[in-house]
């Protein structure tokens, strides 16, 4: 969902980088980023480990409430401008899902917010046990659609999900919306925006490649 259907990447980790700065983890955005899709207790044990921080449990779900109440400060939530192409493919018979690690009231807010009656269905952070780069989000989205691995297409913008779609046996499409194309490497495809990510798919459907 963020950095892909809804632009919402800037704030987020603006909050995580002056939380953690507070505990001597001091990341750079780009570094973030590289974490995005993660469940946030997650990231904060990978960048705890790579800055040689020790936190307890308590110390990050503490570092989680902090950022919370920070976010509100430089949170802003804007849907890029994909609606009516979304709209079209789901028109032309393909089965759309949202997989995100964000949490589900947020997801689904989001979703209703911006995309009505788009999804067929939603997987958030609160409907896994294990969240990306772990492959179990997309493999519980492709159970629900009720199609095979190979006939599903996952878009990502993070290294994180990536990862993930290709554990489950994904083709991968990158999105070049908040990193760049060397962080996006490991994708079958890499788009550079929104309107060459619609063209190409455009083009499978027309190739009979995606139906």
């Amino acid at each position: 969902m963020d950095g892909v259907l809804v632009d919402s990447i800037e704030g987020n980790f603006t909050a995580w980088k002056k939380v953690l700065e507070e505990v001597g983890i001091y990341a750079s955005m780009r570094e973030l980023m590289l974490y995005e899709g993660m469940k946030s207790e997650l990231m904060v044990q990978e960048l705890a480990a790579t800055h040689m921080v020790e936190l307890s449990l308590g110390e990050i779900m503490q570092l989680q409430k902090q950022k919370r109440q920070l976010q509100k400060q430089y949170f802003v939530i804007e849907s890029y401008p994909i609606f009516e192409q979304l709209l079209t493919l789901k028109e032309q018979g393909l089965h759309l899902s949202v997989v995100s690690g964000s949490p589900r009231e947020r997801v689904l807010e989001c979703v209703e917010r911006f995309f009505p009656g788009i999804f067929d269905n939603v997987i958030s952070a609160c409907d896994v046990s294990l969240g990306k780069p772990h492959p179990e989000p997309f493999l519980k989205a492709q159970q629900f659609s009720g199609f095979e691995a190979n006939e599903c297409m996952v878009i990502e913008n993070a290294p994180m999900g990536i990862e993930s779609a290709l554990k489950g046996g994904f083709d991968v499409v990158a999105i070049g919306t908040t990193l760049q194309k060397e962080d996006l490497y490991k994708a079958h495809y890499y788009t550079e925006n929104h309107k060459e990510l619609f063209e190409q798919l455009a083009q499978l459907i027309v190739n009979e490649e995606l139906i």
